[in-house]
């Protein structure tokens, strides 16, 4: 990692703390400097400003996830690569917390990365849906249950967020996931028939 990239960095880690913990509005570029450890003129040598620090954070996010996604490529089962998927975001919002809250605080915030970000998963979860359905391991509309699915880990990662604000423990917000990825299991489960046809 060069010096640049060391910098950027911790401008970065130091502009999710700030914004998980007193949240995007609240939080100035001083702070964020001051917690990076940097002069707030540095900062403009990376970002034109906080919202562009903003979207970088959802568009690294969006990255990572578009890689854990196709990582998933080798896993036969549609269906199987959205469980797993969803079971991995569950894990890295456990791990860290940082990008549940911000991503909380900005879901309609307009926000250009956070925009982005919404888009590229739901066009991943389009994509294997639709994979899902012409193999008929499933029957649905692929793009009413991409938005779906969303809306559940949105609520999911609400709650979870909630969860570990009201009792500090991330068990309590791990177990709650744990509970989601039953349900969604369950759902994805329940649009196959019988014979296993999807229809």
């Amino acid at each position: 990692m060069t010096q640049r990239e060391g910098t950027r960095d911790r401008i970065l880690e130091a502009a999710m703390s700030l914004f998980a913990d007193m949240g995007f509005h609240a939080t100035t570029t001083d702070a964020v400097a001051a917690e990076a450890g940097v002069a707030v003129g540095t900062i403009y040598n990376y970002f034109r400003s906080k919202e562009e620090i903003l979207s970088y954070i959802f568009l690294r996010a969006s990255d990572e996830r578009i890689r854990y996604w196709r990582g998933l490529e080798a896993v036969q089962s549609p269906s199987q690569r959205i469980l797993a998927f969803i079971e991995w975001h569950f894990s890295q919002i456990s791990h860290d917390p940082r990008l549940g809250i911000i991503l909380v605080h900005c879901l309609v915030s307009g926000i250009p990365g956070m925009a982005q970000f919404q888009h590229d998963m739901r066009r991943a979860y389009v994509s294997n849906l639709e994979l899902a359905t012409a193999r008929q391991e499933i029957a649905c509309d692929p793009e009413v249950m991409a938005i779906a699915l969303m809306g559940i880990m949105e609520a999911s990662v609400r709650e979870g967020v909630a969860r570990l604000a009201r009792c500090g423990a991330r068990q309590d917000m791990e177990g709650f996931f744990s509970r989601a990825m039953l349900q969604i299991s369950a759902l994805l489960r329940g649009l196959v028939s019988s014979d296993g046809s999807g229809e």
